[in-house]
């Protein structure tokens, strides 16, 4: 247990050391001098996971940085991973996570370079339950960004939303999992064996949407919960 937590401390630290980084490699500032960080939407089953894109947009260059990284307590981070786009580069030091937050410091080690991109991917596991949607986001302090003349850089945050859905809950107990693919196997079956009855499904154990429950709808489930 303590390795795991451990091992995702580690890719937190590289999460968000990607994320720093990135402001450093900066293309042209916008109109309104802010940099942007923009946190992807993503749709995923109650109870399974979702990974969300973070892209870095119109850096002008940062010397140092504080953030905390935030989203909803009832998400558990566990993957953090550089993006596509990663520029790499400088050391962070990842000061705490727990809470929904992980806070990191950072400073500049070399010169400012220019690009941007998709920076990092993190992936979370949702809660089971009722269809909901959760925020995910960074925030930071008034003087946390600075740049190589210690000016105050603004940036502009766009958070993002995992969006949970309960298509394919076909034994109805509000999470999605392989329960839903083995109730779905007994329907077909026409035989439930804890009971000797016929199965009787959930009003959500339509995992295609298609309007129909067949045999499509087993492998929706079965690939949606691999994933």
């Amino acid at each position: 247990m303590k390795g795991s937590a451990f091992a995702l401390k580690l890719a937190v630290f590289a999460l968000l050391f990607a994320v720093i980084s990135a402001f450093l490699f900066g293309s042209a500032v916008r109109a309104d001098g802010n940099a942007v960080v923009e946190f992807s939407d993503a749709l995923a089953l109650s109870g399974g996971k979702a990974r969300v894109s973070v892209t870095l947009k119109n850096s002008p260059g940062i010397a140092c940085f504080m953030f905390k990284l935030s989203y909803d307590p009832a998400l558990t981070l566990v993957d953090a991973e550089s993006g596509a786009d990663d520029p790499g580069g400088n050391a962070a030091f990842l000061e705490a996570s727990s809470g929904g937050q992980a806070k990191v410091i950072w400073f500049s080690m070399t010169d400012e370079v220019k690009g941007d991109g998709e920076v990092a991917v993190l992936t979370f596991v949702t809660p089971g339950g009722p269809e909901k949607t959760y925020r995910v986001g960074v925030s930071y302090g008034e003087n946390d960004i600075l740049n190589s003349a210690a000016e105050k850089v603004d940036v502009t945050v766009i958070e993002g939303c995992i969006t949970t859905s309960l298509c394919g809950d076909a034994n109805d107990d509000m999470t999605v999992d392989v329960n839903d693919v083995v109730r779905l196997k007994r329907y077909f079956a026409e035989y439930d064996e804890k009971t000797g009855s016929p199965v009787v499904l959930g009003p959500r154990a339509d995992a295609n949407g298609d309007g129909g429950i067949t045999a499509l709808d087993v492998v929706r489930l079965k690939r949606q919960l691999a994933e």
